[in-house]
């Protein structure tokens, strides 16, 4: 895998994206065929009305590549949703019950959402290799900053404190200050 660590979950959640237009696609295909056949449409062309449709929508997905550029992407996203209208109204004219149609819309909007969902997609960044070098120099710069702090705080302790008044000040002159013999 040349150095890179491989990211499961991004190749899983891709799958599951593709799984879902795979899904979508094998659950509307007989509703598609189905409202060709109700149209008169006849049976040796009928099968092929699904891949108009659903067509439209695969190409959307195939243009929305990350490889290929941003206008190919917005282009990708109107296909999409183009295709994804006309699976749709497909899918829920076709339907004979209330619960045929739900089934046939759920199809085409979860894909729509997943699909919209997976624009957010993206596997995270593989950490870089660290350079055995660079963390030696790290590490010997560390420790000299650690050593000249400690001697920074020791001699800050042997120094005389300075007093914060005047007053202060000059009492700690009259200790410290030279004074004649001739006066003691």
């Amino acid at each position: 895998m040349n150095g890179t660590k491989h990211n499961w979950i991004y190749g899983i959640a891709c799958a599951l994206v593709y799984g879902f237009l795979a899904a979508a696609a094998v659950g509307s295909y007989g509703n598609i065929v189905g409202l060709a056949h109700d149209l008169g449409v006849s049976s040796d062309h009928a099968w092929t009305t699904p891949l108009l449709i659903d067509g439209v929508a695969l190409m959307g997905k195939l243009l929305r590549s990350r490889n290929l550029a941003a206008t190919a992407h917005r282009a990708g996203l109107r296909l999409m949703l183009f295709g994804g209208v006309l699976s749709l109204a497909a899918n829920v004219l076709h339907g004979h019950t209330w619960g045929d149609r739900i089934y046939g819309a759920l199809l085409v909007v979860g894909f729509i959402v997943v699909e919209r969902a997976s624009d957010h997609l993206a596997p995270a960044p593989v950490a870089k290799p660290v350079d055995p070098d660079l963390t030696a120099k790290r590490k010997a710069a560390a420790a000299k900053g650690a050593a000249t702090r400690k001697r920074n705080a020791a001699a800050a302790k042997k120094a005389p404190k300075v007093p914060a008044t005047v007053a202060g000040m000059e009492k700690q002159w009259r200790q410290s200050a030279p004074t004649s013999p001739a006066v003691a």
